[in-house]
Parts: structure tokens; sequence; C-alpha cells
């Protein structure tokens, strides 16, 4: 096996010792799928950054409970995006904001979220969030045609009683295949069917 080192230039050589940017082209490269199928998911936050060029923090997840529990902690070379949910502070999207921190408020009524939210954003990691998963067709930077996430935050309580909808596949002509009635989810974590944990 060969490491080929791309340069600042652009130009490709073979290093002479090892380098941050050395890459080896037989190691797997980044995936755009999560391998989770369309509908709801108990998650919990696990990391909170700011994009203070884009007006927004980045909020990741992985699923909490059920057959994914973990899933993207297991997952090789997981993209941030790939479950992330984009929570900008732009004065044209805050009511988009508005919205998905009111659903993590209303899910983790123990905390106070708003002051969370209002003080320091990274101290909501570790709280609960209710997602559902759609997808929208693309294409990679191979030309070849794969499915994007695309995630939507809603309150424990529509997750538990199934009272959501998934989106129907978006197509890459804008169409969307139809919705389907979301399913109950658990969200109980400690398996004693008390509630949340």
């Amino acid at each position: 096996m060969q490491l080929i080192n791309l340069t600042p230039n652009g130009q490709a050589s073979v290093p002479t010792a090892a380098s941050p940017w050395a890459i080896d082209p037989s190691a797997p490269s980044a995936t755009n799928s999560t391998d989770l199928a369309p509908g709801g998911y108990l998650a919990r936050i696990t990391s909170v950054f700011h994009e203070s060029d884009k007006q927004r923090f980045v909020l990741t997840f992985d699923i909490a409970t059920g057959d994914h529990a973990g899933h993207f902690a297991q997952t090789p070379i997981p993209l941030d995006w790939t479950h992330a949910l984009y929570e900008s502070y732009a004065p044209d999207r805050m009511a988009y904001t508005r919205r998905d921190v009111g659903c993590i408020a209303k899910s983790n009524p123990a905390a106070d979220v708003y002051s969370i939210w209002n003080s320091d954003p990274a101290g909501l990691k570790g709280l609960l969030v209710a997602v559902v998963l759609s997808y929208r067709e693309s294409v990679d930077c191979y030309g070849e045609d794969e499915l994007m996430p695309s995630w939507r935050v809603i309150t424990t309580e529509a997750l538990s009683k199934g009272a959501y909808k998934i989106p129907g596949l978006l197509r890459k002509d804008k169409t969307h295949e139809p919705a389907t009635q979301g399913a109950p989810v658990s969200i109980d974590l400690d398996g004693d069917d008390d509630g949340v944990k």
C-alpha cells in the first residue's frame, strides 16, 4: 500500500514521512448514507458547535433507543451532517429555530431549554430530541445517484403517539412520493414503562 500526499499546489507526491494530509487510496471514503429507514427516532444530542460565519448552531445527535441505539457512533466515518440539525439565528430563519427549540423544550420538561439556548446552546448536549428521517435524491461527487438524509424535529409526545407524518422521497425533479403515517415509538429509556428517564 502506498500513501499519496496531496500538496497545497494540488500535486501528488509520495510522502517521505507521515503527514497529516496523507491519503490511503484503499481506505474507505465517507458516505452520505445513514443506513436507516425513513421514520421516527428518539435521539440524544451529542454535540453542539457554533458556525458564526453561517449564523447557526449545529446540533449532532445519535439514536437513543431501539435496534439502532448508538447507530452513528458505530457507523464507520459518519459525516456529522448526516445526523445534524442546523439551527440558524439569521433573522429570516429564526421562526424555524424557535419551532425546533420549542420541540426540544417540550421533550425535556425538566430542563430549562430556552435559558440554555439563550445563554450557551452547548448546554443542550445530552438532551433528548425526537426526529423524523426522510430522504431526497441527489448526485454525489462521482456522478452517482445517492440518497441524502433530511431530519425534522418533533416532540417526544408526537413520536410516542405516532402523531407525525414521514415525508415521501423528494426526487431530483422536485416531485415527492406520498407521505406516510408515522408509527408510535417507545420513549422509555430505562425499560420500566414509566416514560422518559
